[in-house]
């Protein structure tokens, strides 16, 4: 299987829990499972899943109850040799603010080493588009996923 029908086929994967975690979601208020954490908790897990650009639509939305503040690459350049890191930031600062802080949806290591692997993935996504500098770019990204598992918190 090719490449780019295997990231189509986990691309539509991705969609349809995104979209199945907020049409089977309770009336506000209310869950199957009886609490409201469980039901912010899928939907958290499938924003962390969904293609970075679906992830960046839902971001324009801001929907209840998530924290979609950003503070792009932190530190670091969001566009380091003009390749645009921006929206990869995006996720990772949802995922820290989300499961780690604020909502403490799953504030464990074990979430922590997985939304770091999410951001290694979505900037592998973007570097991959710049065929003629993925080697430079995939470098800086891993330098920017290694300075998360080192300093994030």
């Amino acid at each position: 299987m090719s490449t780019t029908i295997r990231r189509v086929a986990a691309t539509a994967l991705c969609l349809t829990t995104l979209v199945l975690a907020t049409a089977c979601a309770p009336p506000s208020g209310t869950t199957s499972t009886g609490t409201g954490f469980d039901t912010a908790r899928a939907r958290a897990d499938a924003e962390m899943t969904v293609a970075l650009a679906a992830f960046v639509e839902h971001r324009g939305q801001r929907p209840a109850p998530f924290d979609w503040s950003s503070d792009g690459c932190s530190k670091s350049p969001d566009r380091p040799f003009g390749f645009d890191f921006t929206a990869a930031c995006w996720r990772h600062d949802f995922g820290y603010r989300n499961f780690l802080h604020g909502l403490r949806l799953d504030p464990t290591r074990t979430r922590k080493a997985a939304i770091d692997a999410r951001l290694a993935a979505d900037l592998d996504a973007i570097c991959e588009r710049h065929t003629l500098w993925v080697g430079l770019c995939g470098q800086v990204g891993r330098a920017y996923v290694w300075a998360v598992r080192v300093a994030g918190r």
